[in-house]
């Protein structure tokens, strides 16, 4: 409810009322007026003041009645909202720019456009700003810390020790540390033998997992050199750390929005709205991928041709066309798409 202000005006008006005392739910006809400067209540038997700016007075609605609370706890209610605003009008009675704003609809819908656009800005802009800022703030201590938990939990679930002959890991370790441009963040380089498959991830502190599956599925060095310079970027971009500080953010705020109503409410739209920043991160971290091998005087189109063995290798048959049904809801752009941009790219630097 608004608070209201008052003149006291030369010509009083009047206007029926139902009165509610607070304490029964029987409603008394009353006619309320302004009199040198006071709100009088008058009815059968009924007869007070109330200073005006004690009234508290309900926002208008085209289909309810306005109530007037008085600091005794009981009201009025007035369903003739023309009259009670011809009274407060002669009264000098002002209700709120807020409320008068929710009487008209191009008000009312131009306030739900400006606070649409604040909430897709924010996210879209300020969101990812304060991320970087806040991951870039995340000391070293702590990041190690976490490669270390996160490792200990995959290799007591998914992972188990390699299987890659030690010369094989170190060929893998010393052509990647030779290369011009590498993070001084990106590693160490990491093999393991995995229930996932084919794979290779960055860990938040820079640790840097190949699967043996990988290595055995690339026909090509410089595709798995490929591959982990896309990882280099998510390491040198600080992605993992953004990731964790937007869903953080998101899903706080979408739980402080739907309070207790559901915590799978909450977890799901924060869910879905991070896939965007993640698609958005696996394009950042291609482009570097593709500016480092092109300066290490290598072509990308190794990396294309693994992408696409891995793409059949996680899809296979119908699984195939429904994953690609499916592709917005996926946190990786489109696989050929960026196969596309990746032998784009070689056709540019290397246009013989």
């Amino acid at each position: 409810m608004t608070s209201i202000s008052v003149s006291d005006p030369a010509s009083p008006a009047r206007v029926d009322a139902r009165l509610f005392d607070g304490k029964t739910a029987q409603a008394r006809a009353v006619v309320l007026s302004f009199r040198h400067g006071a709100l009088l209540v008058q009815g059968d038997g009924i007869a007070f003041e109330v200073a005006p700016r004690s009234v508290q007075l309900s926002d208008a609605h085209r289909h309810a009645p306005r109530q007037l609370g008085f600091p005794d706890g009981s009201l009025c209610e007035v369903d003739d909202q023309q009259g009670l605003e011809r009274l407060l009008v002669q009264a000098g009675m002002r209700t709120s720019r807020i409320g008068r704003w929710q009487q008209h609809w191009r008000a009312a819908l131009l306030a739900l456009l400006l606070m649409v656009a604040v909430i897709v800005g924010g996210y879209r802009f300020a969101l990812p700003w304060l991320s970087a800022q806040l991951a870039a703030a995340v000391p070293d201590s702590v990041t190690t810390v976490m490669d270390a938990s996160t490792l200990d939990l995959l290799d007591r679930s998914l992972m188990r020790p390699t299987t890659l002959p030690a010369s094989r890991q170190a060929a893998l370790r010393a052509r990647f540390a030779a290369l011009d441009g590498v993070p001084a963040g990106a590693g160490p380089l990491l093999f393991r033998a995995s229930d996932i498959g084919p794979n290779a991830f960055a860990l938040p502190g820079g640790t840097l997992v190949m699967t043996d599956e990988l290595v055995t599925l690339s026909r090509d060095d410089d595709a798995l050199i490929g591959v982990l310079l896309h990882e280099a970027g998510h390491v040198d971009r600080r992605h993992a750390l953004r990731q964790m500080v937007q869903t953080t953010v998101v899903g706080s705020a979408f739980a402080f929005w739907l309070g207790d109503f559901s915590s799978l409410l909450a977890v799901l739209p924060a869910t879905w709205l991070e896939l965007r920043h993640s698609r958005d991160d696996e394009t950042e971290a291609d482009e570097y991928a593709i500016r480092l091998l092109h300066a290490n005087g290598l072509h990308a189109a190794p990396l294309a041709a693994l992408l696409g063995r891995l793409d059949a290798a996680h899809a296979p048959s119908a699984a195939d066309a429904h994953q690609r049904n499916m592709e917005w809801a996926s946190t990786h752009p489109d696989t050929a798409g960026r196969i596309a941009r990746l032998r784009q790219a070689d056709r540019e630097r290397f246009p013989d």
